[in-house]
């Protein structure tokens, strides 16, 4: 059989519905219920015209969708018009002369009507065609008018969630086949989701069991209300010392698969790129390649909308490694392996996975939870769309909070709301930075069911340019505890810190972490001197230093302070004679005295201050303050 290929065809996605002079070409009263192959078209019959759609859709439940295509007999398709209940008034839409794709149809090629139906009944349809011209303009109204209905009736039912355009919205029905395999799922919006809490609905009524999945009912209220690794560590604040430039924190920047079905790949390498960063507690920020499992691994594939299992591709990269994307870039297509450089100067691997609905990572709130917080990002995503994503967070319901929908709209969530005490999951999705949130999104799922492709990635992490001796172990906040990522406590860390990972090491009176997300608010760890002493050789100070009343602390080696504290009480004294202070904040208090001589020095780093306050006495006879 001689296949021909139908280009690609570049279409402006609208919607309207006008007053044109039209011609029927079909007519049915039969109520469609089902998927249903209209009419089979003479060639030539539409080239040039415009298809035009009327009849009334109806929905018993919050889901469904009525489509009605224009199709090749190659499986390509242009969308007439498609109906959904956001668009539905009381669960109708009586729709007349609607257009979404089909506009000058550009060929002759396209020889079948047909409907694509789910939940909803299709009544008094009419296929029309026309001649007549339709603006830009008229299209673009028409397109801000349907998005501007869906807002209307999203805020009538009290959703957490706003529309408007996005990176998938704006693509064509064919483009949306290859995200999603070969056929849109139910999408109930998703793809004009811009922020808020985006709430999936089930095609029947929540169960209480279904209501129950969703809140900590094991733990309830044990957990953090909120968890986040783009601000852990405050790492999204320039004022912390912990800030990633990238606005990101410890997740990297958000990518777009384009009209292939590789999200799953997407959601593996998001997630492996944190993992990096919190491995080796540095900001990496590896841009790496999603090619090179498109490519290289043949599970999946690009043209026959096949796509790639997490698991799997977690599989690969632990026996193969990832390259980075300068070696290989990406572009939506199946490219062979061959084409990718000879020499990536880049190979991370990960140590392996451990999969959700298994009896040491159940399938529970709690558990996704605490293997966020306790292993960093995982792959996840929902199940009702087939679509992967990485999961870096989640926050609870409650009374009282304020949803931002957009940046200036926002809803409060009343006591009493039936969403309170239940958990929305914090994604990293795959469709550029026009899609939710500069990519990231809220899902508040109908049931723990529908999240799926939950994988937790193990570390150790390796690449070819960092080894463990890499592994950043220090105390950027002064308080005696120390921080050094995700895993264990590395051979990098001071014998002198810690066995606790500090759990906020941007904030002074927080230290260790536990399992529910939780920092343990303390005091500061100090090292008291009482009474006066010299420090002559070299040491590395592990927690804050405080020198009291009537001691004197004489120093002539050098203290490597970690970006620790030095406080000198009032009647307290420091005498730098030919010493070193290495990298920490200063505090001489009212009547206290610091001496600097025979060379001595105190040297500052970024984050460090040296406070002489009013009534210290400041002594210099012989020596230096640096900025490192």
């Amino acid at each position: 059989m001689k296949i021909t290929k139908i280009p690609l065809i570049t279409v402006l996605l609208s919607m309207g519905c006008f007053l044109l002079p039209a011609q029927n070409l079909v007519k049915t009263n039969v109520p469609i219920t089902k998927d249903t192959l209209l009419t089979t078209l003479e060639k030539n019959d539409i080239s040039s015209k415009n298809v035009l759609a009327s009849g009334q859709a109806i929905f018993p439940s919050k889901t469904g969708y009525v489509r009605i295509l224009l199709s090749t007999d190659y499986g390509y398709d242009l969308l007439v018009y498609e109906s959904t209940p956001l668009v539905a008034i009381k669960r109708i839409d009586n729709f007349n002369n609607c257009v979404m794709e089909t506009i000058n149809i550009p060929h002759s090629s396209f020889t079948k009507i047909r409907v694509e139906i789910k939940d909803a009944e299709l009544r008094n349809l009419s296929i029309d065609l026309s001649d007549a011209a339709v603006s830009k303009a008229e299209l673009q109204k028409a397109k801000t008018d349907r998005i501007a209905l869906i807002n209307d009736h999203l805020r009538e039912r009290n959703m957490l969630w706003a529309a408007g355009e996005t990176s998938v919205s704006q693509v064509s029905y064919e483009e949306k086949k290859g995200l999603f395999g070969g056929r849109v799922p139910d999408l109930q919006g998703f793809e004009y989701y811009v922020g808020g809490v985006f709430e999936l609905t089930d095609d029947e009524p929540d169960s209480p069991n279904q209501v129950n999945e969703l809140r900590d009912t094991s733990n309830m209220n044990d957990f953090a209300p909120s968890f986040d690794w783009r601000n852990r560590h405050n790492a999204n604040n320039p004022t912390s010392p912990y800030y990633n430039s990238d606005g990101h924190g410890w997740v990297t920047s958000v990518k777009n698969q384009n009209p292939c079905g590789s999200c799953g790949v997407f959601a593996v390498i998001g997630t492996i790129e944190s993992l990096t960063n919190l491995y080796y507690n540095r900001f990496l920020n590896k841009d790496l390649s999603e090619q090179d499992i498109v490519s290289c691994y043949p599970y999946g594939n690009c043209a026959t909308n096949q796509g790639w299992y997490p698991g799997l591709t977690i599989d690969y990269i632990v026996a193969n490694g990832v390259c980075e994307e300068v070696c290989f870039p990406y572009t939506a297509t199946d490219l062979p392996c061959s084409d990718k450089c000879t020499a990536p100067t880049e190979n991370i691997k990960v140590s392996g996975r451990i999969d959700c609905g298994t009896a040491s990572f159940p399938k529970t709130v709690d558990a996704i939870k605490k293997s966020i917080i306790q292993y960093g990002p995982i792959s996840g995503g929902i199940s009702n769309f087939s679509h992967a994503m990485s999961m870096i967070g989640y926050k609870e319901i409650q009374a009282g909070d304020t949803i931002y929908t957009t940046m200036y709209s926002y809803t409060i969530i009343p006591t009493g709301d039936s969403r309170i005490g239940q958990t929305a999951w914090l994604f990293k999705n795959s469709w550029g930075t026009s899609w939710g949130k500069n990519g990231f999104g809220y899902i508040l799922p109908s049931s723990i069911s529908n999240i799926a492709w939950t994988h937790i990635v193990l570390s150790p992490v390796s690449s070819p340019n960092y080894t463990d001796a890499d592994i950043v172990c220090e105390d950027r906040d002064g308080d005696g505890y120390y921080f050094w990522g995700i895993g264990p406590k590395p051979a990098t860390c001071l014998s002198c810190a810690p066995d606790e990972p500090d759990g906020d090491d941007s904030n002074p009176n927080l230290g260790p972490m536990d399992e529910y997300g939780y920092c343990e608010p303390t005091t500061p760890l100090v090292e008291n001197i009482t009474s006066s002493q010299t420090w002559n050789t070299n040491r590395t100070l592990c927690r804050n230093l405080l020198v009291q009343s009537g001691a004197t602390l004489t120093v002539t080696a050098t203290v490597f302070m970690q970006a620790h504290k030095v406080t000198v009480q009032n009647g307290g004294k420091i005498i730098l004679s030919g010493g070193t202070f290495d990298d920490g904040n200063m505090i001489a208090q009212s009547g206290s005295e610091l001496t600097i001589t025979d060379n001595g020095k105190i040297l500052l780093g970024s984050h460090d201050n040296l406070d002489i306050q009013l009534g210290a006495q400041f002594n210099m006879t012989y020596g230096e303050i640096l900025l490192k």
